[in-house]
């Protein structure tokens, strides 16, 4: 593997470990406001960010690579309300989605046709990741500070597997 699509990779690790860290922050910050439900989806969504570090390592093993871990970043610690927190996470999963289109890019740019392969899981993820965290800014923003409908969506939340 060339150095500059492990050093990417690397890179793309270390942003997946800092979603992580994002996302178990956002739960913490939930939990602090009482939507345990939402918190519960933000705890599924850090562990979900693991499972892609730990595929990533796992291809640069398979490809005699050397996984290098970088310092990860303090996150943000709160939020004034679940919507603000939520924008912040679709912003979070379009920058991630820019990360991997890079990464698709550098691929292509190398010729590297088994790490373009290996990225499209990635894409067709990040198109999910995206629309999931939409659709619940979407309820939000149509719902507001209503308690009721807050309790409905944090329900909702709380049954994601």
């Amino acid at each position: 593997m060339e150095k500059k699509i492990l050093d990417a990779l690397n890179r793309q690790i270390n942003e997946e470990m800092n979603s992580m860290y994002i996302y178990m922050a956002m739960a913490a910050d939930l939990d602090e406001m009482g939507w345990g439900g939402m918190a519960h989806w933000m705890r599924k969504q850090a562990q979900e960010e693991l499972m892609h570090a730990l595929k990533i390592q796992g291809y640069v093993k398979d490809r005699q690579g050397r996984v290098v871990f970088k310092e990860v970043k303090e996150p943000q610690l709160t939020w004034n309300t679940p919507l603000e927190l939520f924008k912040a996470a679709l912003a979070h999963e379009k920058y991630i989605t820019s990360t991997i289109h890079k990464l698709v890019k550098l691929s292509r740019d190398l010729d590297d046709i088994a790490t373009e392969v290996f990225l499209n899981y990635f894409v067709t993820e990040q198109v999910e990741e995206e629309d999931a965290a939409h659709e619940i800014v979407d309820a939000l923003e149509k719902i507001g500070n209503s308690a009721g409908p807050l309790y409905q969506v944090d329900s909702w939340l709380r049954k994601r597997e």
